[in-house]
């Protein structure tokens, strides 16, 4: 079954994190674990996924098991997730392998909950080495959304569709599937809207002679990813595949503040204000876990100039931002970080593996999401946000970027008609390229963006 399911991943186009799944699962495993864990604040979208499909993931997850070789899997969800739970505790029980197999992984409300190295080291009960994965500890982790997917290219069905919760400056927040390619503004327009939109263009319009309509970047940010680790995004913008989260604050939020803000000024920020009191590192997640990273030293590094093995550290941030929260100056670590990691990332730097020796306090300084949100003046949008089916859509522009930053090429040309489903770009030749299928049907334009179909 397993390389036969393996080619059917690839055919599919199913992603699993940073690389296609049928490469993950051709690599044998001791344990697998199943994400539902909601790692992104004011995420919903895993929790909505499960209570609706168990019985898919259920399957995705024997079928990954099989293929791997795994002898037993864990499941993470969030504590908040109780249908969730009981749904696809139902389903694991009914299934005369899972029921035997299958344990749940002790997840508390505290945040990174999701990180797949923490869940890893709690699934194969040892550390994961810095700069190492979960495989370098016998273990896979599958994101629940991976796991709908196995089970649907199982049966032959592409992947064309990505569930998102919309959250937020929004009138219904809403998890939804999204057509690839769908544009922001018109997801968040599934949601009712934006929440005041003309309210607040009226009266900026009195003093900003010229401002544009309601819901427009001048009154909204749209984050995409969530407020941690996301990025600002622009309302006619394609959603990334990978996205399940997309936040819309008001511009002139705190969030949104410290997203808009120029890297220089970051920079500059840090190199006045830095006091260089560690508690960035003291709450930072993976040097709690044993990782040789020091988020102060980072910084200090860009600001004031140390080794070049202190910057290359950043290439271990998981971008979680637990270290902006706990900076008492207000500046943002992680904004810095993730800068660097991704020069880092571009350059095709991979970080030296290391035993980790995990920290005894880590426990105790891990922040509850509730204060989490709180501290981002977040907490009136934590509300509920039920799936409301699939979106339609008359035109869309698909993305051609797969995992682990390479391209796919389109097959289709200018004015060729495509149905929904088929093929329309496909990455690099060999094992680890996977195709890139249409989400609706309709007339093919190429465009800088991707690839271009209108109904």
């Amino acid at each position: 079954m397993g390389p036969g399911l393996l080619a059917k991943l690839q055919d599919a186009g199913v992603r699993a994190g940073r690389e296609p799944a049928h490469v993950l699962l051709s690599t044998p495993a001791e344990v697998l674990v199943a994400d539902g864990t909601d790692t992104a604040p004011l995420s919903r979208a895993d929790r909505e996924l499960v209570a609706r499909y168990p019985q898919d993931v259920a399957r995705g997850l024997k079928l990954a098991m099989q293929a791997t070789g795994a002898r037993r899997a864990a499941i993470a969800l969030a504590p908040e997730a109780s249908e969730a739970s009981s749904a696809l505790a139902r389903e694991i029980a009914a299934d005369g392998f899972l029921k035997f197999h299958v344990t749940d992984l002790a997840i508390d409300g505290q945040y990174p909950a999701g990180d797949a190295t923490h869940l890893a080291a709690l699934a194969a009960d040892r550390p994961v080495p810095s700069g190492g994965s979960p495989e370098d500890v016998g273990a896979h982790v599958l994101a629940v959304r991976t796991l709908l997917a196995i089970a649907e290219a199982d049966r032959g069905q592409p992947q064309t569709h990505q569930l998102v919760s919309l959250m937020g400056e929004v009138n219904r927040p809403v998890t939804v599937w999204v057509p690839y390619g769908l544009p922001l503004a018109l997801i968040v327009a599934a949601a009712g809207g934006l929440k005041g939109a003309s309210a607040r263009s009226s009266t900026r319009s009195k003093t900003r002679p010229g401002s544009s309509a309601g819901g427009s970047a001048a009154d909204f940010v749209y984050l995409e990813g969530g407020p941690l680790g996301g990025h600002v995004a622009r309302p006619g913008a394609p959603l990334r595949p990978e996205t399940n989260l997309v936040v819309v604050v008001p511009a002139d939020s705190r969030v949104a503040a410290a997203h808009l803000t120029p890297l220089e000024v970051h920079t500059r920020r840090a190199l006045s204000t830095c006091e260089n009191c560690e508690q960035c590192t003291a709450a930072c997640p993976r040097f709690l876990a044993g990782w040789r990273i020091e988020p102060h030293r980072i910084v200090r590094a860009l600001v004031r100039g140390m080794p070049d093995d202190v910057l290359a550290s950043a290439a271990l941030c998981s971008g979680c931002g637990v270290c902006t929260l706990a900076c008492p100056a207000g500046l943002a670590p992680d904004i810095l970080a993730r800068a660097v990691r991704g020069q880092l990332d571009r350059a095709g730097y991979l970080p030296p593996i290391e035993p980790a020796q995990p920290r005894s306090c880590a426990t105790d300084r891990r922040i509850p999401r509730e204060r989490l949100l709180r501290r981002l003046d977040l907490a009136h949008y934590d509300v509920a946000a039920p799936l409301a089916g699939t979106l339609a859509a008359n035109r869309v522009v698909v993305p051609l970027d797969l995992p682990g930053g390479a391209k796919a090429s389109p097959v289709v040309r200018d004015g060729h008609r495509v149905k929904a489903g088929q093929p329309i770009a496909r990455g690099p030749a060999g094992d680890v390229g996977i195709p890139v299928h249409a989400p609706i049907s309709g007339s093919v334009r190429l465009s800088p963006l991707g690839v271009e179909i209108s109904a």
